[in-house]
């Protein structure tokens, strides 16, 4: 082995050959010989034939290590995508939720009443604490309520004004009458503008 080896290789294999011996079952192995300037592959079994002889088959399997590297290529390559989209999405959340954070406080500290409505459901779909105040409902109640709930005028006017509204894309202020939880009515200046998402 010595002759036709390097000589870390050939103790490797020797190895290989004493094991199969002292254990009389035959050893697997991969490895790698520098052939003609190019790295071929094989896969050996060392078989015990005899107390002291043994049969050491080996096979090419250059393009089988060949396609493992492309596959350990395209893997690697595919995590570092995957990284790198991971990076840029956790970076978008996090804009985000800054984006919703200021949202949050300009809703919240505005001193006029706020309410986002469903067009299609005529529902409220969220309102801030101001016009919860002048209203005197939470914002679990508001939520899921109708705007034929909260505006003094026949269905038909409600659905002609949010009809007109949601063609030019913005009410002009005007004035209204809302219904308070206690039934009584407030005169209220309203404005509004479509918002798509």
């Amino acid at each position: 082995l010595h002759e036709v080896m390097p000589e870390e290789q050939a103790d490797v294999f020797l190895g290989h050959i004493r094991r199969a011996l002292e254990t009389q079952h035959p050893v697997d192995t991969e490895y790698s010989l520098r052939i003609g300037g190019e790295e071929v592959w094989f896969a050996g079994t060392v078989s015990p034939m005899q107390e002291d002889s043994v049969i050491y088959v080996a096979r090419d399997i250059s393009e089988r290590k060949r396609a493992e590297e492309e596959v350990r290529r395209l893997n690697k390559d595919l995590e570092d995508r995957v990284a790198e989209r991971t990076a840029q999405l956790q970076s978008t959340l996090v804009e985000l939720r800054e984006s919703e954070e200021r949202y949050r406080a300009v809703i919240e500290q505005s001193a006029e009443g706020l309410y986002l409505l469903d067009a299609n459901t005529k529902r409220v779909i969220e309102t801030n604490p101001s016009l919860q105040r002048m209203l005197g409902y939470s914002g679990e109640e508001l939520r899921g309520m109708e705007l034929y709930d909260l505006i003094e005028l026949p269905r038909e006017e409600v659905d002609a004004t949010l009809r007109r509204t949601l063609e030019r894309g913005y009410r002009p202020v005007g004035e209204r009458k809302y219904r308070r939880k206690n039934g009584k009515l407030v005169d209220v200046e309203i404005g509004a503008s479509v918002i798509h998402h």
